[in-house]
């Protein structure tokens, strides 16, 4: 697969705004004075009536070379005219801009179509926010560098929308307390969506730190790709959270130097009366803990209860290095006190642990009698035999020791740039699983049916199944349905 995944970057077309607002146009590169992006910040700043927008003279493209950061105090639109026609640039010196409430109610900023790169600060090396919401559309974050935590974005006390956004070669410190290597959040709600985290580096959570018992966070349609933790986390370091989702997204090639969390380390959900704890239609493959003692090569999960559900584990690796990697590990790791997890319709293939590649797919560790922890799994395919420890609860129709005939991973099947491991025509998963959150999709999204059959081939000759994992057999069956053999 092609390192490098395109991401088609909308830029803004029209804006409503408000009869009282006001347009501030930027008509030059130069860092200050007449015409200049900050000017126009500055005048949108101090102007009543907000949100106001902040646009860019047709044809203005090139470099905007900053040498200190840029403030917000207001509502208001940074409408930039495309991510790949006009960088920010800090110039390794210097955060790109700041979002921070001075006093009054809670501002709305929206900054779409700019490319910020090559800032550099203590936190949020591209942008520090507290208080103020902030929505970023169709931007590119590269090149940049914290000396603590947010190699890109620190952003707390509000909520982060990411929408069509890219964010590589970012990066915190891989020692101490560094974390966050595109984004360091808490304590609101972070939205990802339709977007491209790689390469990214922290001692904690590679790509994104999440670190407040006040946060949530909602991960759609999304690719964390080449992601690095020395610590742990490879993509995601989350602590304990009020909610946690995870849909129709990917986590490929992302690694830890420590046991836990070769993509994600989630601690759990704190709300008991919530769903929120739910990760669907999402593929993990070629995950790495790189530690001799490694027991998450994928994920784990250390608290709360968490839904997994219609999802694909495979190719994930503990310890690759090591003759004598820890004794229980798995791509999927559950700890022993305090955590619940429901294994749903998901797939487990080739994932192994040491230089011998032994075949490991789930790791729980002994479950505390006073403060229990439990592991459901139904409808579920597992290239190993999972012990009476590793599923101590619900065990329903589950295949096990069972090949699934998964095919290299791609993009080339109809899903985007979101890479999936599509199944064999005669993979034992195809109509073995089950829809319990009742998607409509499998993880490539609209147009691909989640719970289609082929009358005259299917397995399961009663029911019209889900296939187990995140990808649906001919799920395209507008294309395929009945005219065509599998």
């Amino acid at each position: 697969m092609n390192r490098i995944i395109p991401i088609c970057l909308a830029v803004l077309s029209s804006l409503a705004v408000p009869a009282r607002a006001a347009t501030f146009n930027v008509t030059s590169l130069a860092d200050s004075g007449a015409g200049s992006l900050r000017a126009a910040i500055e005048q949108a700043n101090g102007a009543a009536g907000a949100p106001h927008v902040v646009a860019f003279q047709p044809g203005l493209t090139g470099t905007i070379a900053l040498a200190s950061e840029l403030r917000i105090t207001n509502s208001m639109t940074i409408a930039g005219p495309g991510a790949y026609l006009l960088t920010l640039d800090g110039g390794n010196a210097t955060r790109l801009l700041r979002v921070e409430r001075t006093g009054g109610s809670p501002r709305i900023v929206v900054i779409s179509g700019l490319t910020l790169a090559r800032g550099r600060a203590e936190s949020g090396a591209e942008i520090l926010g507290y208080d103020d919401d902030l929505s970023v559309i169709a931007t590119i974050f590269s090149d940049n560098e914290a000396t603590y935590r947010g190699g890109a974005i620190h952003f707390s006390e509000a909520d982060l929308d990411l929408d069509s956004v890219i964010l590589t070669n970012n990066r915190a410190p891989s020692t101490g307390q560094g974390a966050g290597g595109a984004i360091q959040f808490s304590a609101g709600t972070l939205t990802i969506a339709r977007s491209y985290l790689a390469g990214n580096s922290a001692n904690f959570g590679g790509a994104v730190r999440i670190s407040s018992p006040r946060a949530r966070a909602l991960i759609t349609d999304t690719l964390f790709q080449d992601n690095t933790a020395a610590h742990t986390g490879g993509a995601i370091d989350a602590g304990t959270m009020s909610a946690f989702r995870v849909s129709g997204s990917a986590f490929v090639g992302n690694s830890t130097g420590e046991p836990y969390g070769g993509a994600i380390n989630y601690a759990g959900s704190n709300d008991a009366s919530a769903d929120g704890s739910i990760i669907e239609n999402t593929t993990f493959s070629a995950n790495v803990t790189r530690h001799p003692a490694g027991v998450a090569s994928a994920l784990a999960i250390s608290g709360g209860h968490t839904i997994l559900r219609n999802s694909t584990f495979a190719a994930n690796r503990v310890a690759p290095l090591s003759a004598n990697p820890a004794p229980r590990n798995g791509a999927l790791w559950v700890a022993s006190t305090g955590t619940t997890v429901d294994i749903v319709s998901t797939l487990f293939d080739d994932n192994t642990s040491g230089t011998a590649a032994t075949p490991n797919d789930l790791a729980h560790e002994s479950s505390s009698p006073s403060n229990p922890s439990i592991v459901n799994a139904s409808d579920s395919l597992f290239r190993t035999m999972p012990g009476a420890v590793e599923i101590n609860g619900t065990n329903q129709r589950n295949q096990f020791a069972t090949v699934a005939q998964l095919k290299p991973l791609t993009t080339t099947d109809g899903g985007g740039f979101v890479p999936v491991h599509p199944l064999a025509r005669t993979s034992p998963a195809i109509d073995r699983g089950a829809n319990p959150g009742t998607l409509a999709w499998d993880q490539r999204g609209t147009g691909f049916a989640r719970a289609w059959s082929d009358p005259a081939y299917r397995n399961d000759p009663v029911n019209s199944k889900a296939d187990i994992g995140a990808y649906e057999f001919r799920g395209d069956a507008f294309f395929h349905g009945d005219f065509e053999q599998r």
